[in-house]
């Protein structure tokens, strides 16, 4: 957690300071499972995801989804890194597995995995997609997407993205003003960032 909140406010040389210190602490206390795993990997590939290196994300992520296929939060990271990596077309399979499949088990990951899908359904111009999504996240307007170890999104943020995507700029720019709100007030200077370009560019 402590090096998710300064992931969070953008201090990444702390964040993976507290990182690596976790991790060795773990390693010594012999701590093992795919429950230690879910946090542990999550984070690191969140680190390695915001300071550019997409591709060593995608090489966290990727064992995860062999290691357990059923846990629908690693396809959805995955998918989310493909695009970001302009593999669009490699993550087209695992964003409608995750859509089209079983819902994400309602656990601290779900809100985290439906915002990791909103951003792949924004980026493939999945209108069907995008409008499911939307009923999916609305009752969450102004929410960290955070899985108990670091913020993998904005709520408001995804919706401003979906509504983009749907061609609805009036109500894409009202969901980015939410999340510069949200942003600024927790002082989250990335997302921050990421929420006044989109407002930006849906005026």
């Amino acid at each position: 957690a402590i090096a998710g909140r300064a992931l969070l406010a953008g201090r990444i040389e702390e964040a993976e300071a507290a990182m690596a210190e976790a991790t060795e602490a773990g390693q010594r206390a012999g701590i093992t499972g795919h429950s230690v795993q879910k946090n542990s990997e999550s984070l690191k590939a969140l680190l390695l995801w915001e300071t550019g290196d997409v591709h060593e994300a995608i090489a966290v992520v990727s064992p995860m989804v062999d290691t357990a296929p059923d846990v629908l939060f690693w396809r959805a990271l995955h998918a989310a890194l493909l695009v970001d990596a302009g593999r669009s077309s490699e993550a087209e399979d695992p964003f409608h597995v995750c859509l089209n499949g079983p819902d994400l088990t309602l656990d601290p990951f779900w809100l985290p995995g439906t915002v990791l899908l909103a951003h792949v359904a924004s980026q493939l111009d999945e209108r069907v997609g995008a409008e499911s999504l939307l009923r999916r996240l609305e009752p969450f307007r102004g929410r960290i997407a955070w899985n108990g170890v670091g913020a993998f999104g904005f709520v408001d943020l995804s919706l401003a993205r979906l509504h983009a995507a749907l061609g609805d700029t009036t109500a894409a720019s009202a969901c980015a003003a939410r999340a510069v709100e949200v942003a600024a007030r927790v002082g989250a200077s990335r997302w921050l960032e990421r929420a006044q370009q989109l407002q930006l560019q849906a005026r």
